[in-house]
């Protein structure tokens, strides 16, 4: 059982506790009581069941006033104490007081309120043991028993709550960050939208003849804003991931046509002397899974892959192996490669080698980490192989059918 409690549940642990505790009670009361006939602690368990009639119907704000624990707990010691005390087992079943005040106490989550639990436990032991026995040393001794296993086990429902609510507070974080970069990036897309929109019209020339001068500029204006709404889209779908409200749509699609959409995609980042070439197997049937997050799996790898590549080529193969079902696509390129302390911290938010990070690359550490994601919500798996220096290898295995 938890040490601490969400709002909602506090009241039906107190309410079912304090059933289990009369029903112990009643038998204690009942078939060891040295004298079971006394009517007055039949009263005590009375008032207990009455109690816990009223407590089922209190507001649910109440059990959460800083004094409703310290009262309960006080209150249910005297009632248990002079119930034991009244049918003459005082000494023999007080452990039984003891460590449902404890437990009781430690549920608050409040160090303090533990304390005070056992030292109402010590005292209500001291005072209904018989006057030759309550402060003889073996009496005594279990006094510090009382407060050391009282305090330890508060301690330890104390720091559960504290862990809980840093938890807590680190979640709302998350979800307070998650929400405003969403925010931001789906403001920016809009403008940055317009202007790929004009440099176009530009370039076919809606607007007359510009000069070569002026073809270069609205080149790099164009390939700039191009590269900043990647960012957006990228930034705004780990948005996504993260709040987890990206939902999936399976659809019937080949593998083929899939790779002419990445190849189109993919091509503002192609540079002159790296070559892009595609493989693909024979007879490999139609996938039934989440088209689009496929193709940004593919994308963000070859992406990834044409920027970390200076010379040489970057390889798309499909295979369709002999394993049933899977569908297995690796990225290959000739790259500056990566370190193997570095291979799986290369999938964190927002995380770069530190190659990159040295040779100035443009990026901020989002298209792997949402390969990752994606990856697992078609219940697929990525592997990496790399030499530094000579190049990498992204190996994405994904079910050819993915159950809707």
């Amino acid at each position: 059982m938890r040490l601490t409690m969400l709002a909602g549940d506090k009241r039906r642990i107190i309410v079912v506790l304090r059933w289990v505790m009369a029903i112990a009670l009643s038998y204690l009361v009942i078939f060891s009581a040295r004298d079971p006939a006394g009517w007055r602690s039949g009263l005590c368990i009375a008032l207990l069941l009455a109690s816990n009639l009223v407590l089922m119907r209190l507001p649910e704000a109440t059990f959460h006033h800083p004094a409703f624990d310290p009262v309960l707990v006080a209150a249910d010691t005297a009632l248990i104490t002079a119930a034991l005390w009244i049918c003459g087992n005082a000494g023999p079943d007080f452990f039984f007081v003891f460590f449902f005040v404890v437990f009781r106490a430690a549920l608050g989550g409040r160090l303090e309120l533990t304390a005070l639990g056992a030292a109402l436990a010590a005292a209500a032991y001291l005072s209904v043991l018989p006057a030759g026995v309550a402060w003889t040393s073996a009496a005594l001794l279990r006094v510090p028993f009382f407060f050391v296993t009282a305090l330890s086990y508060g301690y330890l429902a104390s720091g559960a709550r504290e862990a809980e609510s840093r938890a807590r507070a680190a979640e709302e974080v998350v979800a307070l960050k998650t929400a405003f970069l969403g925010t931001v990036s789906h403001e920016m897309r809009s403008p940055l939208s317009v202007i790929l929109g004009y440099t176009d019209m530009f370039r076919d020339g809606v607007f007359g003849t510009i000069t070569p001068a002026h073809e270069d500029a609205i080149r790099q204006i164009h390939a700039h804003a191009f590269e900043l709404l990647a960012l957006v889209d990228r930034t705004l779908n780990a948005s996504r991931l993260e709040s987890g409200a990206m939902p999936v749509h399976v659809e019937e699609f080949h593998i083929g046509k899939l790779l002419d959409e990445v190849r189109l995609a993919v091509a503002p980042y192609q540079k002159t002397p790296v070559r892009l070439l595609f493989a693909t197997d024979q007879g490999i049937p139609p996938l039934v899974t989440d088209r689009l997050k496929l193709k940004e799996i593919l994308v963000n790898l070859v992406t990834n892959a044409l920027k970390y590549t200076a010379e040489g080529a970057v390889v798309v193969d499909v295979r369709w192996p002999t394993r049933d079902g899977i569908v297995e696509v690796a990225v290959e390129d000739t790259g500056m490669g990566i370190p193997p302390e570095h291979r799986t911290e290369i999938f964190g938010l927002y995380a770069r080698g530190p190659e990159a990070e040295a040779r100035g690359l443009p990026g901020v550490g989002l298209g792997l980490y949402i390969v990752r994601r994606l990856i697992d919500v078609l219940h697929g798996e990525i592997e990496v192989e790399s030499e530094p220096g000579k190049g990498s290898t992204f190996a994405v295995r994904i079910p050819r059918c993915l159950a809707a």
